[in-house]
């Protein structure tokens, strides 16, 4: 398990969806999937010819039918499917503003069939920074401005360009957030620096984040650090438990703490496994 978890941590493919679940980056957001090359027809009359690979994605009325097209500034490009011509009409504007030449690609999505709603991106804007390098300029970002930002101010700096409520890679920037332990939202929609944290609530984060025993374990032995106690480990067989000393002036205590994660599959009252050693401890203590 640990092999495999560690395995996967280190591969870019994979990403952490929640403890013990993971999943392919390529799902995290619907991609931009469907790849137009541009002709001087296009260009000039403002067009896109709906081409057998496309038609499944767009609206199958006779009649002419509005669709919505979002940019990845999130500007709003209003469009008519006409399924008689075979034709998208309505581009030029953006095509112009966009600077788009002959045999220039774009890239469409589907946002929302039902409501007629599609992606519309260059292919220059569909080569994102890497999620690292994007992690690492967020990171930059907040340093400097030294304190905590908007998840919109966030995004508008790390895009560069003044965004709307729905932009192609906001879903891409917000699972960088959320999975990034460099970064915390501080409250619904702010973004802050986990270092801006005070001690104890950065304990208290990383002991609801735990994803291990061990990781959990030594994570308590610093709350009771924190909170006063002489802590060691000490070892029984295979099996280790933390020894946590509060020195009174007339008498010592000691407690004698396991830590173990449970098991979110079973919905039972799990069995403490150690309980002999546990007692071997405590009788040695």
């Amino acid at each position: 398990y640990y092999a495999v978890n560690a395995s996967m941590s280190g591969d870019k493919r994979f990403m952490r969806i929640k403890r013990g679940v993971w999943g392919l980056v390529k799902w995290q957001y619907k991609d931009a999937n469907i790849k137009y090359s541009l002709t001087s027809y296009c260009l000039k009359d403002g067009t896109m010819f709906l081409t057998s690979y496309m038609r499944p994605f767009f609206p199958k009325e006779e009649n002419a039918v509005e669709i919505i097209f979002i940019d990845k500034e999130g500007n709003e490009i209003e469009a008519i499917v006409n399924n008689d011509l075979n034709y998208i009409f309505g581009l030029k504007e953006w095509y112009e503003k966009k600077k788009l030449k002959v045999n220039d690609i774009i890239f469409i999505g589907l946002i929302d069939y039902d409501r007629k709603r599609y992606f519309l991106v260059t292919e220059d804007e569909t080569k994102i920074e890497s999620q690292d390098d994007l992690s690492e300029k967020i990171f930059k970002i907040l340093q400097v401005a030294g304190h905590s930002l908007t998840y919109k101010e966030i995004c508008e700096r790390v895009l560069e360009v003044e965004v709307n409520e729905e932009n192609l890679f906001s879903k891409y920037i917000d699972n960088i957030l959320r999975k990034d332990f460099r970064f915390i939202e501080e409250k619904e929609e702010m973004w802050g620096l986990f270092d801006w944290l005070s001690e104890i609530k950065k304990l208290q984060l990383r002991l609801i984040n735990s994803e291990d025993n061990e990781n959990l374990k030594k994570l308590l032995q610093k709350v009771f650090e924190f909170l006063g106690f002489e802590t060691s480990i000490v070892l029984e067989r295979e099996v280790s438990f933390i020894l946590a000393k509060a020195l009174l002036d007339y008498k010592t205590y000691n407690l004698i703490v396991d830590a173990k994660l449970s098991d979110e599959k079973s919905e039972k009252i799990q069995k403490y496994e150690h309980w002999n050693e546990l007692s071997k401890v405590k009788e040695e203590t």
